[in-house]
């Protein structure tokens, strides 16, 4: 107890931190900021703003870079009492799999060095690190009071219901890139329809820098919200169970990988759909899908663990386990003989990744272009889930379907083929010139062309399939042999 009053009043004299931690995936020093307000050393709790980067930033950016109008975020965080926390993420990682690991562990870190506010905990960021915060919000809506993300790219709109508690603050500006609109608007549109707290700022005359022009806006925004740490009723969307944990209820199992689980809690009762196994620790008695599983109360420190077989539910009590969401690999999804690389035109990772999203779909060919790609090989072993993140980074948008002939899938082929930088990788080896066929693309083609179709792609209708890039990996290669 000493020694950590010595160090808040040690920390607390300060007002700007440069900070690393030792990540226990790689035991390097990574590096993050904590800017502690002027009424720091008054408050008991603090209030955090966890605030992150865009591309090619790091930890000091909205801190220092000119274009956030240097100094800005400090003098909103003066105003409204907020603690900011700026994690480094690993860079261009759009905060998915090591990069959220990155930012919950920094979180873990200012929890020992800070007193904060657990209830007042929220997230923003800009651009990359505005996605970001869509990203985490959405997968971990009992953690965060509201998210704020500005000059985001896309919305995760499978995840939309899980913004019921936890409000949404979309800026951008009007003069912005197209695909920055279109990307947010998918989500909002979804949030809109199933009634959750968002709002949007469209700032006019205003680029990709337009948001971060005005951060006493947005915290004072922020401010207005706190945690609802028990909620009476929750929708929660699970698209793989690396993700799978909120309030009372974890989710262990999806029935089908690859397609959305989703709990609905009220009161005791959960309604389940596309989940096999799921742990829950809120009160009892325990009804699932109409039927009661359970008859007593749940004892403390204890958790039912809930499996279907056969289409009935069964309950077994067992120590309540919480999840650590700083272990980074924790979800193991299946096995991988030898190394998969992206690399070289016959890459076999790129193979596989095109039978995915083939198969997730359930269209007749798949193309995907590795010119975005940032992510990481596969390694020979076991491959956990996260392995099945880092793979898909940083996009991960719905998958769309085209309909085009044997000819156009040539000429496209034939088209990219002359940049070796704009590879492409199709499912089927043979294609029919005449023959019309169904064609997946990741959700980032039709928005940023980044596969180039001779000028006619703006001009042809795309369906939009529920089904995320992740998830087609995911359900691709759960239980099964990545080769």
């Amino acid at each position: 107890m000493l020694s950590f009053l010595f160090l808040l009043v040690s920390v607390l004299c300060a007002s700007d931190l440069k900070l690393t931690y030792t990540s226990a995936v790689d035991g390097s020093e990574q590096p993050y900021r904590v800017y502690l307000p002027e009424t720091a050393v008054q408050a008991a709790r603090m209030p955090v703003v966890i605030a992150m980067h865009g591309t090619g930033g790091n930890e000091s950016t909205l801190l220092e870079d000119p274009r956030y109008e240097k100094g800005a975020i400090r003098k909103a965080a003066d105003k409204y009492g907020f603690i900011v926390v700026s994690p480094f993420g690993r860079g261009i990682t759009e905060y998915r799999g090591i990069g959220e690991n990155d930012v919950l562990c920094v979180l873990a870190e200012v929890r020992k060095k800070f007193p904060i506010d657990e209830d007042r905990i929220y997230v923003t960021g800009h651009s990359m690190g505005g996605t970001g915060a869509a990203y985490l919000a959405l997968h971990h809506p009992d953690l965060f009071a509201a998210a704020a993300p500005l000059a985001a790219a896309y919305s995760f709109p499978w995840l939309a219901a899980n913004a019921q508690h936890v409000p949404f603050l979309w800026i951008s500006g009007a003069a912005d890139a197209d695909f920055y609109q279109k990307g947010v608007a998918i989500g909002v549109e979804r949030m809109r329809a199933l009634r959750t707290p968002v709002e949007t700022v469209v700032i006019p005359g205003e680029g990709h820098f337009g948001p971060v022009q005005d951060f006493d806006r947005v915290f004072a925004w922020l401010a207005k919200h706190k945690r609802v740490a028990k909620p009476e009723a929750y929708v929660f969307e699970v698209d793989t169970p690396l993700h799978g944990t909120a309030w009372y209820t974890a989710v262990k199992r999806i029935a089908k990988p690859g397609r959305i689980g989703v709990v609905k809690y009220e009161k005791g009762a959960l309604q389940l759909e596309n989940v096999a196994e799921i742990a829950y620790s809120g009160d009892g008695p325990v009804r699932v899908n109409g039927t009661e599983v359970f008859k007593r109360s749940i004892p403390a420190g204890q958790e039912l663990l809930l499996t279907e077989s056969g289409g009935k539910w069964s309950g077994k009590l067992r120590v309540h386990k919480p999840e650590d969401l700083t272990v980074y690999r924790r979800y193991p999804a299946a096995l991988a003989p030898a190394d998969l690389e992206m690399t070289g035109p016959e890459s076999k990772l790129a193979r596989w990744v095109v039978q995915a999203m083939q198969a997730a779909t359930g269209a007749d060919v798949a193309l995907y272009n590795r010119m975005h790609y940032r992510g990481l090989p596969l390694k020979a072993g076991a491959v956990d889930i996260v392995d099945l993140i880092q793979l898909s980074r940083p996009f991960d948008q719905n998958l769309v379907t085209v309909e085009l002939t044997g000819r156009e899938i040539a000429e496209i082929l034939a088209l990219n083929a002359k940049d070796a930088a704009r590879a492409v990788t199709c499912s089927l080896a043979q294609l029919e010139p005449a023959r019309k066929y169904k064609v997946a693309l990741e959700g980032q083609v039709p928005e940023r062309e980044t596969i180039s179709f001779g000028g006619r792609f703006r001009t042809m209708p795309f369906e939009r399939t529920n089904v995320s890039f992740t998830m087609a990996l995911y359900g691709f290669a759960a239980g099964r042999t990545i080769q």
